[in-house]
């Protein structure tokens, strides 16, 4: 029976160029290896939208509440 030879995977740990454009140039600090990355997700919503219509980020924080503590 013959033996097949393990091939070493890199887990990768990317470095990714500054981003300038559309993609940045990562290269793996393990093995060298390159991959152009993606710099913007286009349309995916960042901010969450309440039922209201407001954005969740742009919303006051809720009024203190005096603690059982306080005199």
């Amino acid at each position: 029976m013959a033996m097949e030879s393990r091939v070493d995977v890199c887990p990768h740990h990317w470095v990714i160029d500054t981003p300038n454009g559309p993609t940045s140039t990562g290269t793996c600090k393990l093995c060298g290896a390159t991959q152009d990355f993606v710099n913007s997700l286009g349309s995916v919503g960042w901010e969450k939208v309440t039922s209201y219509g407001r954005s969740l980020n742009h919303m006051s924080p809720p009024a203190a509440t005096k603690s059982l503590h306080d005199d």
